[in-house]
Order: C-alpha cells, then sequence, then structure tokens
C-alpha cells in the first residue's frame, strides 16, 4: 500500500463531494485533508481504517464515490 494520493480540485468538487459530510451525505469517506491539501486514502496505508470506521458507523461521509487510484472512475 502506499501514501494517499494528493488530489485536484475538480476532482475534490465533482466527485468526492467536498462541503457534503453530514450524516447519511454522498461526501466521499475517503477524502481527507493532507501535508499538501487534499488526499485520497483509497490505495494507502489508512484505506483500511476507514473501511473499519464505515462498517462500524462511525463516519459522518458515507460515500464511496469513484475506483480511486489511478483512475478515480466514478461507481
Amino acid at each position: 500500500m502506499s501514501e494517499p494520493t494528493k488530489l485536484p480540485k475538480k476532482q475534490v468538487d465533482e466527485v468526492c463531494k467536498k462541503g457534503l459530510a453530514h450524516p447519511g451525505s454522498k461526501g466521499c469517506s475517503f477524502l481527507a485533508l493532507g501535508n499538501d491539501g487534499l488526499v485520497c486514502l483509497k490505495g494507502s496505508h489508512l484505506e483500511a481504517g476507514v473501511r473499519r470506521r464505515r462498517k462500524e458507523g462511525l463516519m459522518t461521509s458515507k460515500g464511496d464515490n469513484c475506483s480511486g487510484p489511478p483512475k478515480f472512475e466514478t461507481t
């Protein structure tokens, strides 16, 4: 597994749905703030923790909006 992937603004706005972090929202669970801006946690060493928290119902953002890196195809 790798480090989280830095995301371009267009991806964050259109696919990740930044700003929709409310219960049951379409905001992506895998969107996070990294050292260099917003990042995707899919495919990184942090993905398993997000998946565990989603399964336990501990995530505010409920979306799983794309395939993740490298192509970020919408689902």
